[in-house]
């Protein structure tokens, strides 16, 4: 346990111990809220969008980017098409 002293602009130097057991540095973020009358800090991770690869699956198989491409031209062509060339 460790104890720490607010200031008068409201603010608290983290422990050393507490910042080393969660892996805190400077720049990092907590997010702050109260339950049942207690303060709770958690870090804010952010996450490297390459962590997220796979995390959503999917019944059908990835067309490929030149699939995609081809398909959004069809439905653009499509949408001209249906509106007209007045539009």
């Amino acid at each position: 346990m460790s104890t720490a002293t607010i200031t008068s602009k409201g603010q608290v130097t983290i422990p050393k111990e507490i910042r080393e057991a969660l892996g805190l540095r400077k720049g990092d973020q907590l997010v702050f809220y109260v339950e049942d009358g207690k303060a709770i800090a958690h870090p804010v991770r952010h996450r490297d969008v390459r962590e997220l690869a796979g995390i959503i699956k999917s019944d059908r198989p990835w067309p490929g980017m030149a699939a995609v491409r081809e398909q959004y031209r069809r439905e653009v062509a499509e949408h001209v098409v249906s509106r007209g060339l007045d539009d």
